[in-house]
């Protein structure tokens, strides 16, 4: 059932694997590099780079770098949740692609694969290129009629399959809510004299 659509999603939904996989795999060792190395380690660093710029360039303002180098850490562990959690949901999607559930995070795995501050690796342009090739790949498909029937469970006409009407789709109101009555509507005013 639905192979046509599953066979249009298989592609992209393998590549939010892979991305998604090395993503999560990117976020996790910087992590455990950046707790093994410390924030201490990482404001020194940055605290040491803005000096060497203050001897070169002397009206730079050395006194608000060092409050920079402050937040440092705090901008890091920001940038790895946020990569984590998108990495996460694009392994979500591509899961759900492949059991044509959840259009809605299917989709935003794709437009998160296409961004890329959560595509893995994402200071090395060639290495987002994949990321937003399938992202932008796997939005065509999820636009197409078909795949989108396929993921409200509504079999194409002619393939042999019941037909589900939109009255009994997932998203339809429960058969058991009546029409309201005709005979309540008002009828329409006069025409004015």
């Amino acid at each position: 059932m639905f192979e046509n659509s599953k066979r249009k999603l298989r592609v992209p939904a393998i590549g939010l694997f892979v991305i998604g996989g090395l993503g999560l795999i990117g976020q996790i060792f910087s992590a455990v590099l950046f707790l093994v190395q410390g924030p201490t380690r990482m404001r020194e660093d940055m605290r040491e780079a803005f000096e060497e710029i203050a001897r070169e360039v002397p009206e730079f303002p050395l006194e608000a770098a060092e409050r920079v180098a402050d937040l440092g850490p705090i901008v890091q562990s920001i940038f790895l949740a946020v990569g984590a959690l998108g990495s996460l949901v694009m392994l979500a999607g591509g899961w759900n692609m492949l059991r044509l559930k959840n259009y809605e995070v299917c989709f935003a795995a794709c437009v998160i694969a296409m961004i890329p501050f959560c595509s893995p690796c994402c200071g090395c342009l060639p290495l987002c290129l994949p990321g937003a090739a399938i992202g932008i790949w796997g939005l065509i498909v999820l636009f197409d009629d078909e795949v989108r029937d396929a993921f409200r469970g509504i079999q194409p006409p002619g393939t042999g399959a019941p037909v589900v009407s939109s009255a009994t789709a997932p998203w339809a109101p429960p058969a058991s809510v009546p029409p309201p009555p005709q005979d309540r509507i008002p009828p329409p005013p006069p025409p004015p004299v």
